[in-house]
C-alpha cells in the first residue's frame, strides 16, 4: 500500500475543521433561537404576571404553562397545584369554562355566571407561532354584575314604595268605616263581627308595614359611631324580651369588637328581624346562631344562621323583594326583608341570604364598613 501524500492529509484536516466550525456555527444559531423564545417568553409571562386580569398560559396540548396571582385569587387554587396539568383535570367549574373557550375555535369571548359570580373568559395568542403559549384571560364582572343588580333593586322598590305610600293611604279610610260598622252589628252576629274586626286589624297591620317602607328611603338616620359588641348584646337582649319567642336561643359562636359608623337602632332593628324569620323557620327549642367577625375586606360581617326548613328556591332571587315572604301564610305581609334592606343600603353595607346551608337551613349575612376615624 501506498501511504496518502502530505497534500492528501493536508485537505482531509481541512475538511474536517471546515465542517467543525459549520456545526458550530449552526450549533450557536441554534441555541440563539431557543434562548431568545426562551427569553421572549420569560418576558410575556412577566408581563402576564403584572396584567389586571387572571391570565392563563397553554402549552400547544394545553397544558397549563402559567397561572398569575389574579387567576390565584379568582379561583383559589395556586399555581402549584395546577401546573403542568391538562385544563380537562382543574375542578368545576375552571375546568369546563376554561376547556371550552380554549378548544371551540369559533369563540373568542364567553360570559360565565356562576352563583353571585360572574366572568368573561377571553382566547389571545402571544405570536403567530404555534410553538408559542396560548393565552386565556379571565375578567372578573361580579362586582358589576352585583351593583346591576342593585341599582335595579331599588328602583323597584323606590317605584313600589310610591306605589305602597298611594295604596295604603286609600285603603285606610274605607277599612276604617268597615270595622265601625262591623262594631254596630247586632249581639247574634258577635262571631261574624269578631272575625270581620280581626280581618280589619290584619289590614290594617299591611297598612301600616307599607307606610313604613314608603317613608323608609325618606328616613334620616342619626349616625355616629358604635361598638358591633354593644349591638350584638343589645339586638339579643331585646330579641329575648318578647315573649313570643321565650322558647328559642341565640348561640354566639364567635364575636369580634370593632366600631361602624351608623344608627344602630335601626342596625339592631335589622338583626330583630332576622332573629323573628329564623325562628319562624325553626322548630320550638332551636338554636339560632350568630357569627361576628371581619371579613378581611375591611368588613364587619355578621352571619345569622337557623337549622330550619329554608328558603324556597323559587323565592331566594327575590327575598328582598316586598310581599315575598315564605311565611305570608302565617300573617307575614313580606316587607320586613324589604325594610332591612333599605337601612343596611344606607349604611353602605350588603346583606345577603343563602339557602339552604350544608345543614338545611338558612343563612344572613350582613356586611357593614369598619369605621376608622383616622
Amino acid at each position: 500500500l501506498v501511504p496518502p501524500s502530505n497534500g492528501v492529509a493536508s485537505m482531509n484536516s481541512e475538511a474536517i475543521t471546515i465542517i467543525a466550525i459549520l456545526g458550530f456555527i449552526l450549533f450557536m444559531f441554534w441555541w440563539a433561537v431557543v434562548a431568545g423564545k426562551r427569553r421572549t417568553l420569560e418576558h410575556q409571562m412577566t408581563l402576564l404576571d403584572a396584567f389586571p386580569l387572571g391570565c392563563v398560559g397553554l402549552a400547544p396540548d394545553s397544558r397549563i404553562l402559567h397561572w398569575n396571582s389574579n387567576m390565584e385569587t379568582l379561583s383559589g387554587l395556586t399555581a402549584k397545584t395546577v401546573l403542568n396539568k391538562p385544563l380537562t383535570q382543574l375542578p368545576e367549574p375552571w375546568g369546563t369554562h376554561l376547556n371550552r373557550i380554549n378548544t371551540e375555535n369559533t369563540l373568542a369571548s364567553i360570559d360565565v355566571d356562576h352563583g353571585p359570580q360572574a366572568w368573561t373568559l377571553h382566547r389571545a395568542r402571544l405570536s403567530r407561532d404555534e410553538q408559542m403559549p396560548t393565552v386565556l384571560l379571565v375578567e372578573d364582572r361580579t362586582e358589576s354584575k352585583q351593583l346591576a343588580h342593585r341599582v335595579a333593586h331599588q328602583d323597584r322598590l323606590a317605584s313600589l314604595g310610591q306605589l305602597a305610600a298611594g295604596v295604603a293611604h286609600e285603603i285606610g279610610n274605607p277599612l276604617t268605616g268597615i270595622d265601625s260598622l262591623a262594631q254596630l252589628l247586632p249581639a247574634s252576629e258577635k262571631e261574624n263581627a269578631s272575625l270581620i274586626r280581626e280581618q280589619t286589624q290584619r289590614i290594617n297591620r299591611i297598612i301600616r308595614s307599607l307606610l313604613k317602607f314608603s317613608r323608609e328611603g325618606e328616613t334620616q338616620l342619626t349616625k355616629h359611631p358604635f361598638e358591633s359588641t354593644d349591638l350584638i348584646n343589645d339586638s339579643i337582649r331585646l330579641f329575648e324580651l318578647d315573649p313570643a319567642y321565650s322558647d328559642y336561643s341565640i348561640f354566639l359562636r364567635r364575636i369580634i369588637k370593632r366600631q361602624c359608623h351608623g344608627d344602630p337602632v335601626a342596625v339592631s332593628q335589622v338583626l330583630i328581624n332576622l332573629f323573628k324569620n329564623a325562628a319562624q323557620a325553626s322548630e320550638v327549642h332551636q338554636t339560632i346562631y350568630l357569627d361576628c367577625f371581619e371579613n378581611g375586606k375591611g368588613q364587619l360581617q355578621i352571619d345569622v344562621e337557623d337549622r330550619g326548613h329554608g328558603i324556597d328556591p323559587d323565592l331566594l332571587p327575590r327575598i328582598f323583594e316586598p310581599f315575598v315572604s315564605g311565611h305570608l301564610d302565617q300573617g307575614g305581609t313580606g316587607l320586613g326583608l324589604a325594610i332591612c334592606y333599605g337601612i343596611v343600603q344606607q349604611h353602605d353595607g350588603q346583606i345577603h341570604a343563602h339557602s339552604p346551608t350544608k345543614q338545611g337551613g338558612t343563612r344572613m349575612t350582613i356586611t357593614l364598613p369598619i369605621y376608622n376615624p383616622d
